[in-house]
């Protein structure tokens, strides 16, 4: 089905591998709506963007994830804000933070999105640098109130907090063309820093873009599809170990793919 700009695949509606999993994961949810407001509860497949085959944000491809959203549609803007509980060791807590700023342009012929993304943790075993998990080990962090009020940009939440997160930013577009033609593009920026397009090896980001024909052969539908993407080093990962890191269940939230 063409891209409607629903940013999330919703409850029964997921990816086609995720489909195959669902007989062996635990899912289920409720989901309120009055006028524009919905409110999800959930624990369910998650997936992002309009991307065929590499969603580098939220990808469908981990375990489901336990979360609470709630969605504004307005006509001028749609915005998304949720919280999921991740898993990376059992005994630690672990928190995504996500919030979405969608823009629906001519007639919904285009959609423009920005999203940031906090992830933090208590502090597993596998912290990658000696001082770094001597001087971080058994800091148990909770849920921060401040990444859960809407509208406020996490680059100056996390700053409130004391800068002991991993932020990610992520802008993604789709276009429907005249001739049935469907273009998209995501690209994702993890640990955002001002040096990010610099050589420096903490520079991360990930890029994917393609293209959709929607047509005819031999008087049959015929779809025709491609996609690129680019994944620098070092993306998903984070020098804090796997309180940080940009995983669930040990599978990358983004693309399945993995960095480099």
């Amino acid at each position: 089905q063409p891209y409607d700009g629903n940013p999330y695949n919703l409850f029964g509606r997921n990816t086609d591998s995720a489909q195959i999993r669902s007989s062996d994961s635990f899912r289920g949810g409720v989901t309120y709506r009055k006028n524009v407001f919905t409110f999800d509860a959930a624990v369910d497949y998650m997936k992002q963007g309009p991307s065929l085959f590499q969603p580098l944000t939220i990808s469908g491809e981990t375990m489901p994830i336990a979360f609470l959203r709630a969605s504004i549609d307005l006509k001028t803007f749609n915005y998304f804000q949720f919280v999921g509980w991740l898993r990376t060791q059992k005994n630690r807590s672990k928190f995504m933070y996500h919030h979405r700023l969608q823009f629906p342009l001519f007639n919904k012929r285009c959609i423009v999105a920005i999203n940031e993304i906090i992830l933090n943790g208590s502090t597993t075993e596998d912290a990658q640098d000696d001082s770094l998990e001597l001087r971080r080990y058994n800091i148990e962090r909770k849920l921060e109130p401040v990444y859960l009020i809407p509208f406020i940009p996490y680059a100056f939440a996390e700053h409130y907090v004391g800068d002991q997160d991993n932020a990610i930013m992520s802008f993604d577009i789709n276009v429907d063309l005249p001739f049935n033609l469907r273009w998209y593009g995501e690209l994702f920026i993890d640990d955002f820093t001002p040096k990010i397009w610099s050589n420096d090896w903490g520079n991360k980001w990930a890029l994917t873009s393609g293209m959709e024909h929607f047509g005819q052969l031999l008087h049959k539908p015929f779809v025709s599809q491609i996609e690129y993407t680019r994944i620098e080093p070092w993306v998903y990962t984070h020098f804090y170990g796997g309180s940080h890191r940009y995983t669930h269940y040990g599978s990358i939230i983004g693309s399945n793919i993995g960095p480099n």
